[in-house]
């Protein structure tokens, strides 16, 4: 899948987790947008308020790092911890 900005892979994701929910597949509170802000929040520090993709690329320009690298490290790390809990 190509996107040009992470907002752009925002938005897919967002579409899946909303047809997941239409098929009663998923709850709301369950959705990887949800847990992956709540994970954000709690562990990075950072707002989701605007979005992750907003939250992750507001940090990278501070920190000079690339935001689809850092999503993938972020991610990784939240998989990781999601599988956990489930």
């Amino acid at each position: 899948m190509y996107f040009e900005f992470l907002g752009e892979f925002e938005i897919f994701l967002r579409g899946y987790d909303a047809a997941c929910e239409e098929l009663l597949a998923i709850e709301r509170e369950c959705s990887f947008t949800t847990e992956f802000c709540k994970w954000l929040h709690e562990s990075e520090r950072l707002s989701c308020a605007s979005g992750w993709a907003v939250a992750i690329e507001e940090q990278c320009r501070k920190t000079g790092e690339d935001a689809v690298s850092e999503f993938g490290r972020y991610v990784n790390t939240f998989f990781e911890v999601w599988a956990e809990d489930w």
